[in-house]
């Protein structure tokens, strides 16, 4: 099946981002005296927004006492380095302007916060993706459906000829709530078992798979 519209993820999915995400993550939580965390332990609490992974970070969660300082140190940190290892995965970008020319309905629906993911959007797919919905005060994160229907409102699509592409089981249930079909990618923050695990029908290994799958 073609789909007229598609949606993607975007950390995990479009970009490389956990390293400057852990960096962003360690210092704000240094700072304040708490201890750090690897990369790959970062990787596994990615996936529901830039609040909840710091609460992740931290012993206490949400409870810490200095929990928003640190958040305020975490979003200045992460936009002035969100640039210094962040990349599109290999292939990302040829598929994406290979989509764009078969005049699919392309944009970003992800929870990181929305300046950041638009200063990242403009950098790296401001050629190919005109749309894309961030985490923004008064929006409900996914896995709730709220941005992918302001994203399909923006391109002017339905939901029933949408298809949700991500990397998590997150994104898998963002795509359900929604009513859209979903299409998992295994070069993100999941591996291709645990998103076999979840009953994904769709994988692709290889961003060139997604024009064949989806």
């Amino acid at each position: 099946m073609k789909f007229e519209t598609i949606l993607f993820d975007f950390d995990g999915t479009l970009l490389y981002t956990v390293q400057d995400l852990a960096d962003a993550v360690n210092y704000a939580i240094a700072r304040h005296g708490y201890p750090t965390h690897s990369v790959e332990a970062i990787t596994r609490m990615v996936g529901n927004g830039v609040n909840m992974l710091v609460a992740r970070a931290l012993p206490q969660g949400f409870d810490t006492p200095n929990y928003e300082a640190i958040m305020d140190d975490f979003r200045s940190f992460y936009q002035q380095h969100c640039f210094d290892n962040t990349h599109p995965y290999d292939g990302v970008l040829d598929m994406l302007r290979t989509f764009a020319a078969e005049g699919r309905k392309l944009a970003i629906v992800t929870n990181k916060y929305q300046t950041a993911a638009e200063s990242l959007r403009q950098k790296f797919f401001s050629e190919t993706v005109p749309v894309i919905v961030g985490d923004f005060e008064g929006r409900e994160r996914k896995p709730a459906p709220d941005s992918v229907y302001v994203a399909l409102e923006a391109l002017q699509a339905e939901a029933a000829s949408a298809v949700y592409v991500g990397d998590t089981e997150v994104d898998m249930q963002t795509a359900r709530n929604a009513g859209l079909e979903f299409a998992a990618v295994s070069w993100g923050y999941r591996s291709r078992a645990e998103l076999e695990a979840l009953g994904i029908a769709r994988i692709a290994d290889r961003p060139a798979d997604l024009l064949d799958l989806i």
